[in-house]
């Protein structure tokens, strides 16, 4: 039998893998912080565990996870180049918030199948815009959209 102060035990417990709660049926009398352990007792923390015990730190709750962010989608990526190229957002009657949820919903390999309708758009909403720079003509919204393709697929 060992008589001591109860940190010993609780010492004992994270040194070798042992939780306190594993352990106490061996402890046979409390006096305040003063315990007497049964170090003969089958509960008590003769040697390692494979797995160990939570560092006295970690003893409240577990920490929360945050979940990871959603990957962007195609979508999401062309708007986010477009921006950055031309400083232009969508405008409320444009259809590109439309386009932008259904190129995610493609993916990439199906935003590449409809290449067509989607440089289409961005041709339509260049001439719109009367955007003269490189990314309104159909080589430059080809090649973002190519980006687009390729950063979602990075990501996915």
């Amino acid at each position: 039998m060992i008589t001591c102060h109860k940190s010993y035990l609780i010492t004992r417990c994270h040194e070798r893998g042992h939780t306190l709660g594993s352990v106490m049926p061996c402890v046979v009398a409390q006096d305040g912080d003063q315990w007497t352990i049964d170090e003969t007792h089958p509960a008590y923390p003769h040697k390692p565990r494979q797995s160990p015990a939570p560092s006295p730190a970690q003893d409240g709750p577990p920490e929360t996870v945050e979940p990871r962010p959603k990957p962007k989608g195609t979508g999401d990526h062309l708007h986010d180049l477009i921006h950055w190229f031309t400083r232009q957002e969508p405008t409320w009657s444009c259809g590109c918030k439309r386009l932008i949820r259904e190129m995610n919903a493609w993916g990439p390999d199906g935003c590449w199948k409809r290449r067509k309708e989607i440089v289409d758009h961005m041709m339509q909403e260049a001439k719109d815009r009367d955007l003269k720079l490189w990314p309104g003509s159909r080589a430059g919204a080809t090649v973002l959209l190519r980006w687009a393709v390729a950063r979602a697929r990075r990501e996915g």
